[in-house]
């Protein structure tokens, strides 16, 4: 079972913690770019890989890329409380 699920409505796409057998959690709100990005971690890609995928080629821009991944990775513990992207 996968600890986050993926939901877009109105135009914005929503982080829900999948067992909200304890406390409730309330979704996480994401652009599209994150939504891709958890996708990405989701299906068992690494960061550096999911990295390499969003490069597009680019590979100066990985290391950006990672930094994005390494904050959006960092947010989803936060406010869910789900560990991901390790």
């Amino acid at each position: 079972m996968k600890q986050i699920i993926i939901r877009e409505a109105g135009g914005v796409y929503w982080l829900i913690k999948a067992d909200q057998s304890g406390t409730y959690v309330p979704p996480m709100m994401v652009n599209d770019s994150a939504a891709e990005l958890i996708r990405l971690l989701l299906e068992g890609n690494t960061p550096q890989e999911s990295a390499r995928i969003l490069s597009e080629g680019e590979d100066d821009l990985i290391p950006v890329i990672l930094n994005d991944i390494q904050s959006l990775c960092e947010e989803v513990q936060k406010q869910l409380g789900v560990p991901i992207g390790a």
